[in-house]
């Protein structure tokens, strides 16, 4: 019986707590990156990177 009260406690806990930082987090920063960006692709847009890069393996990097 205590453990089950712990859990739901803990889990209440947890999520309150998340949610202050998230909605912290949004209100100073924000949570999402521009439409744009999104359009773009974050690893693009944020990084100059492409993630996923479909064709031939190129040795840009030198890694021959």
């Amino acid at each position: 019986w205590y453990q089950i009260v712990a859990i739901v406690a803990v889990a209440a806990f947890s999520f309150v707590v998340s949610w202050l930082i998230a909605k912290l987090v949004d209100v100073t920063v924000g949570l999402r990156a521009d439409a744009d960006d999104e359009a773009r692709g974050l690893d693009l847009s944020l990084h100059e990177e492409r993630g996923y890069v479909w064709g031939t393996i190129t040795a840009e990097r030198g890694d021959q």
